[in-house]
């Protein structure tokens, strides 16, 4: 369940006007970092104050969570012999299951019984775990007296999952505070969870079974998969939806989709679980129910959408949204306790968060604000907290009228407080803070060379950075003896004038948001300024400061721990043999608990939290001056190295290295180097690209060494790019308003048509009602999928870290002693000698880089002007004046002659063949390989042939060969097999040139970045169904990422180069061949175009480049192909060219085995069209058939055959296709067995045809190939153009050909749109 904001106090008045003197005391779970623990002082003074008893449990990871649950929370429970009560979680288990965790619930009951503790969970992590906020009621299970479990949990006050005025706490469950995120983010994710638990389960692997049984559609099961992969002991068909991963071995787990706790047969007779989609209005009692596995077809869609909006709920990566000391704050300001250390303890942990790179892209650097200040963190909606704590400040801090003149004259100037106003000012106020670290406390220079902010702009870790500072100071007239003494005991005219100077000087060294910037008046000029609190003469500390000091006191520990704890607080130890994998099974409590303590005790109430506060000072400076020592010593060394997707570097010796063994010190020394690395990526201008816009920065992996216990702190920072579109944000509300508007529309006249349809099913035959309910609710079903790929939300703006789902996959995939236990899960722990197999893994598999779905339009207009000359003039010049070698176009699929026209296609090989065609005075030719199709040790064994049958032909006829490799413009194929094959026959080239932009079939590369144009928009090719191709599948849309992800461990990050479309348009053909030459030896080269012309500019640079000795190999898509041949483009060929028959002697053929879903929708388009009218018959090959036996499969071809020559000689267009299912093997090698038995099937059909066909369209890569090959027995073809834009028209006229002279179309399964297919048909009929 959760609480809404507005009803925030609502649960502690209940609490409150329950309690009495015998109560339980309140259990407050503490995380071990500084907003929860500001968040735990607010809220022990409340219950202090109503003389509450509560008791205070700090909580390292997830298994001092769970020991928590079995030692403290399972007594609690009145099933247990407790009398229940109230568990506080601040920081912990918002991202897990907390009644499996807590262990408040037994998954073999059938209701869930929390025994009467209810657990309020304050927590600031993404993303929630679902279960915990839209169920997490105690007593809710299976429906009851026919009253289902919605309608009884709006009756107990929660309407799906939001708690209401109504709800009363007697039944225990879990409550989430929700800040604003649950009501305005979650509103998809929580519909999708409902519908997904009120829905029947469905077997998904049975989803295109002709058995309609209804006893298909059952309860789900019980079955649980830990994050490593193991299953429970559970009995289990193993059909309920996915579970997200297991957070630590502890055993905790996220759930994804609902479960329900009893497996059951489902009455549909009496069930208030309607299995179909519920109508606006009644059918008529007459009209025919749905059929069984219409029914299913359906539901197996609609579990798939709402699963897959969950999945990309939880996928999306970790990220922080409102500290939970704001929200507790609220709480008690909602109460009226709101007073100025309530106010300050808020303003401490929402300053904290930032220190510690905990952002809205995760922990990472993040794009700060360059107005100064503060104001990096969380964007707008950070601004606007930290807006209302300055409101607040006012309102509770009124200026003393005796004092107010001189007040204003400070703020006026800008003057940083370092005194009270009297001995007993105890005031909160404004600051214009500069973004120094601990400088009231530090001298000047000293706390400005330890700035995470200015030292890695300065660059302070080099002997040049340091001078720069110097050079600083002395514009700014601050002498060297004046820096280098405390800050408070400077001169006073120099501090008073120093934010004067700082905003002249600083913008000189790209130090901008140094100092809050100058304002105007009112609100305004306090945008970026930071707080500051005096107690007396006794201290003077800003929010920052007390947040520097507080985090090292938890990262560091006090110097002496024999006095400073309590002993009688330490939890039993762990038995030694409860440990996993080699690795502690629970955190360090005996050197974390005093350290809580601690820091607990510094952010106490009373006078004594400054002293503390200042006597543990040294600890902080002693902390920052290591971070910046080993920092200085990672980068001077050069110690970080570049892995595909981000850096790692590692911490293993040095004076402080025993310091870093802490997650906190560890990721802070990240954030550290992480901004270093930013601003040289910044200034070099190479950082990494999301669309048009730069990246916060390259993720980081860093690695401290614990020789104490054998093992390495993993931290992996960086938030994923982190990149930010807060004007996309700002118009969510405004967007979702009106789109909820045209959906209520749509919605309305969907009812209006099922009304109308259901009286005309009355009518019908029988059996027609269900398919047009289906055709209903397909439309439906694709609407709202539509409007949930435009749902402008935070995902699509926001890349958040995702190092804690990419270290978890690693484990799984790995046998490395892996202990995921922090809560925050870009934080592991790695046995020592286990660091380098992890770490290779996890550079192997790569964090991939999320993208963006781009606007086409929007995105090509931003690109720079294309350039002005045509350069196809310059292609054809060069290559008839240079001595340019001939091209070999080894064809992976017939599909890559698409933009060619007059040049030959060879389906053979022999050395006659080609001495032959080297003999004729074309600039190339192609060679069709189709080794696409075969496995990859067959495919080697056939390019190695191929090859050296090549240099062989070419050496007789003393001709130099440049070989292409021309592969799928969405990347799938045998790379990079092929290019090493072709490099073992011809030698190693200088370079690999990498290609795969395909105008006509809207594939685009742009920042390195390969999109598929899908409609208006670009969708990066990682996020396409190419890329989950069961045999050649990848994910990564950059393609210096995919040449990593596919050739592991090749190259190195300085070896993959490319030209960007700048450079292209720019620079034209001659900085193409500057860039070319300059390619590493060896590397590879990636050409980046969104224009026919780029690709032209390119290849007139690269055939300069080759004249001057250069020699490349080529792995691309069509487009280079004919721009390199020197073939322009032509417009297709119309039926009155082609001299068909007239009038029409027999039928045109269509063949189809592609399944790519465009083919899919392609071939629905025609069959809908003609089809339905008897202008084209259909004949369906069941692949089940063709691959159950050979006996089978020859029977199946037989009749396919036998009908097909019916149809061609009546005169009738005939389509030949398999079965749309598609059907795959158990891995990638059997998959491709099975495509290669379906496309045999079809050439056997094609072979065995006698009757002439008007002409032939071979749909799908492999189909047209065998077609071509095995079943015409073509060996030598003429392409003689395009039918259709992207679409190769070839004639064979050879003797030996079957149907020679016939139209032969080889038609792409990925191009075209859906009508392209039938308007092809429909132009040549």
């Amino acid at each position: 369940m959760y609480l809404p904001r507005q009803l925030i106090s609502h649960l502690y008045l209940q609490l409150l006007r329950s309690h009495h003197p015998l109560s339980p005391p309140v259990l407050i779970l503490v995380a071990l970092e500084p907003d929860a623990l500001c968040a735990c002082r607010i809220l022990t003074a409340l219950l202090k104050r109503d003389y509450i008893p509560h008791k205070i449990q700090p909580v390292a990871g997830y298994g001092d969570l769970s020991r928590a649950g079995e030692e403290l929370v399972r007594p609690m429970q009145t099933t247990n012999g407790g009398s229940g009560g109230v568990v506080i979680c601040l920081g912990v288990g918002g991202l897990v299951d907390l009644s499996e965790i807590l262990a408040l619930s037994n998954p073999d009951e059938e209701v869930e019984d929390m025994g009467g503790v209810e657990v309020w969970v304050f927590d600031a992590r993404r993303p929630w775990n679902l279960g915990n906020i839209f169920g997490g009621q105690a007593g809710i299970g299976q429906e009851v007296d026919g009253v289902d479990a919605n309608a009884r949990r709006r009756g107990r006050g929660v309407d799906k999952g939001c708690i209401t005025t109504s709800y009363t706490s007697k039944n225990g469950g879990i409550v989430v505070y929700d800040d604003g995120d649950i009501e305005e983010e979650l509103r998809n994710e929580r519909e999708a969870y409902y519908a997904l638990l009120e829905m029947p389960e469905v077997d998904d692997d049975d989803d295109a079974s002709d058995d309609g049984s209804e006893d298909e559609l059952q309860t789900g099961s019980k079955k649980r998969k830990s994050w490593s992969g193991r299953e429970d002991d559970e009995d289990s068909e193993g059909d309920e939806p996915p579970h997200q991963r297991r957070r630590s071995n502890s055993g905790s787990s996220i759930t994804s989709s609902p479960t329900r706790r009893k497996k059951g047969d489902i009455n549909s007779s009496n069930s208030s679980r309607s299995a179909t989609p519920t109508n606006d209005s009644l059918s008529p009692p007459e009209a025919k129910q749905p059929s069984a596995r219409s029914l299913k077809k359906k539901l197996l869609n609609l579990k798939r959408r709402h699963d897959s909006v969950l999945q990309a709920y939880y996928t999306s990566g970790t990220s922080y949204s409102e500290p939970i000391s704001s929200l507790v704050y609220s709480l008690a300001s909602e109460l009226g306790r709101d007073d100025n250390d309530l106010l300050w303890l808020a303003i401490v942990g929402v300053s904290s968060l930032e220190l510690s790179g905990r952002t809205m892209t995760g922990v990472g650097i993040s794009n700060t604000s360059e107005s100064g200040g503060s104001a990096g963190w969380g964007g707008q909606r950070g601004e606007h907290i930290r807006q209302i704590l300055r409101d607040e400040v006012h309102r509770l801090n009124p200026p003393d009228p005796l004092e107010q003149n001189r007040d204003i004259r400070g703020e006026i100037n800008g003057v940083i407080p370092t005194t009270a106003r009297s001995p007993t000012d105890t005031s909160i106020r404004l600051s214009p803070e500069p973004r120094f670290l601990l400088v009231r406390h530090w001298s000047l220079y000293e706390s400005m060379l330890h700035s995470p902010y200015l030292a890695p702009r300065l660059h302070v870790w080099t002997e040049n950075g340091r001078k720069r500072l110097h050079k600083l100071l002395a514009k700014m007239g601050i002498s060297l003896t004046q820096c280098h003494q405390y800050y408070t005991h400077m001169d006073m005219e120099l501090k008073r004038g120093l934010r004067g100077r700082l905003l002249k000087y600083a913008p000189m060294y790209g130090l901008d948001g140094l100092v809050p910037a100058e304002g105007t008046s009112g609100a305004s000029a306090r945008e970026g300024w930071g707080f500051v609190r005096c107690w007396g003469w006794k201290a003077c500390l800003s929010a920052t400061d007390v947040g520097v000091i507080v985090g090292a006191m938890l990262e560091v520990g006090p110097h002496e721990t024999s006095s400073a704890w309590d002993p009688h607080r330490l939890p039993p130890a762990r038995n030694p043999s409860d440990n996993e994998n080699g690795l502690a099974g629970e955190s360090d409590l005996a050197s974390l608990l005093p350290r809580f303590w601690s820091a607990y005790d510094a952010l106490s109430l009373t006078s004594e939290s400054p002293t503390i506060l200042l006597e543990s000072l040294p600890l902080a400076q002693h902390l920052h001056r290591a971070i910046l020592r080993t920092g200085t010593s990672l980068l001077s060394k050069h110690q970080i190295r570049h892995l595909r997707a981000f850096r790692i570097a590692v911490v293993k010796d040095g004076p402080d290295v025993k310091l870093f063994t802490n997650p906190g010190a560890l990721t802070k020394l990240a954030l550290w180097v992480a901004e270093a690395i930013r601003v040289q990526e910044k200034e070099r201008g190479d950082s990494v690209k999301i669309g048009r816009k730069r990246a916060a920065g390259t993720p980081l992996v860093l690695a401290g060494l614990d020789e104490d216990r054998d093992l390495y702190v993993v931290v992996g920072t960086g938030g994923g790019g982190g990149v930010v579109d807060f004007a996309a944000m700002s118009k969510r509300q405004e967007e979702r308003k009106k789109k909820k508007e045209i959906k209520d529309k749509k919605q309305k006249e969907r009812a209006e048509r099922r009304s109308k349809k259901a009286a005309e099913r009355a009518e019908r035959e029988e059996g027609t009602g269900a398919e047009d309910e289906e055709s209903e609710d397909s439309e439906s079903s694709s609407e709202s999928e539509s409007e949930d790929e435009e749902d402008p939300r935070g995902k699509k703006h926001l890349l958040r870290n995702r190092f804690g789902i990419a270290f978890q996959e690693v484990v799984q995939e790995t046998n490395a002693r892996v202990r995921i236990d922090s809560f925050e899960h870009c934080v592991v722990e790695v046995q020592k000698d286990d660091l380098g197999g992890f770490l290779e893994a996890l550079s192997f598999r790569s964090v991939p880089r999320e993208y963006p779905v781009l606007p086409r339009e929007s995105t090509l207009a931003s690109l720079p002007a294309e350039y002005p000359t045509d350069a196809q003039d310059q292609i054809t010049q060069i290559l008839s004046t240079e001595p340019i070698n001939r091209l070999v176009v080894l064809d992976d699929d017939p599909t890559g002659t698409q933009t060619c026209h007059d040049i030959s296609v060879l389906a053979v090989w022999d050395i006659p063949t080609l001495t032959a065609e080297f003999q004729t005075t074309k600039p190339g030719f192609f060679i069709l390989t189709n080794s696409r199709a075969l496995p990859p040790k067959e495919a080697e064994k056939l390019i190695h042939e191929i090859c050296t049958n090549v240099a062989q032909a070419a050496k007789a006829t003393n001709q130099k060969v440049d070989i292409v490799l021309r592969g799928d413009s969405t990347l799938r194929g045998h790379f990079p097999l092929e290019p090493d094959v072709a490099q073992q026959v011809f030698g190693p080239a200088d370079a690999l040139v990498l290609a795969p932009f395909f105008f006509q079939g809207g594939r685009f590369t742009i920042d390195d970045v390969h999109y598929v144009a899908e409609g208006e928009n670009l969708v990066p090719a990682g996020a396409t169904q190419f890329a989950k191709d069961a045999t050649f599948g990848y994910k990564s849309s950059n393609l210096r990422d995919y040449v990593f992800e596919k050739a592991v461990g090749r190259f190195t990050e300085d070896q993959v180069c490319s030209v960007t479309i700048d450079e292209i348009r720019t620079g034209g053909p001659q900085a193409v061949c500057e860039k070319l030459l300059a390619a590493p030896k060896g590397g590879v080269v990636i050409v980046n175009a969104a224009a026919e012309s780029d690709m032209h500019v390119f290849v007139a640079g690269l055939l300069l480049a080759e004249s001057q000795g250069k020699h490349f190999l080529y792995r691309t898509g069509a487009a280079f192909v004919s721009t390199r041949l020197g073939v322009r483009s032509k417009a297709p060929i119309s039926a009155a060219e082609l001299h068909l028959p007239s009038p029409r002697q027999t039928g045109g053929l269509i063949m189809a085995g592609s399944y790519v879903p465009k083919t899919t929708a392609q071939l629905k388009v025609l069959t809908d069209r003609r089809g339905s009218t008897g202008q084209l018959a259909i004949i369906e090959m069941k692949v089940d058939e063709l691959i159950a036996s050979p006996d089978t499969a020859l029977q199946a071809v037989q009749r396919v055959v036998e009908e097909t020559e019916s149809y061609l000689r009546s005169g009738k267009d005939t389509l030949v296709m398999t079965s749309r299912k598609l059907v795959t093997g158990g891995d990638e090698l059997s998959s491709l067995k099975i495509g290669t038995a379906v496309a045999e099937a079809l050439v056997s059909v094609l072979r065995r045809i006698e009757v002439q066909p008007r002409f032939i369209i071979a749909k799908g890569g492999i189909t047209s190939s065998d077609a071509a090959t095995k079943g015409l027995n073509v060996k030598r073809a003429t392409i003689v153009g395009q039918a259709a834009p992207g679409v190769p028209l070839w004639r064979c006229d050879e003797e030996t050909s079957r149907h020679r002279g016939v139209p032969f179309v080889v038609f792409p399964g990925n191009v075209g749109g859906e009508g392209t297919l039938c308007e092809l048909v429909e132009g040549w009929s």
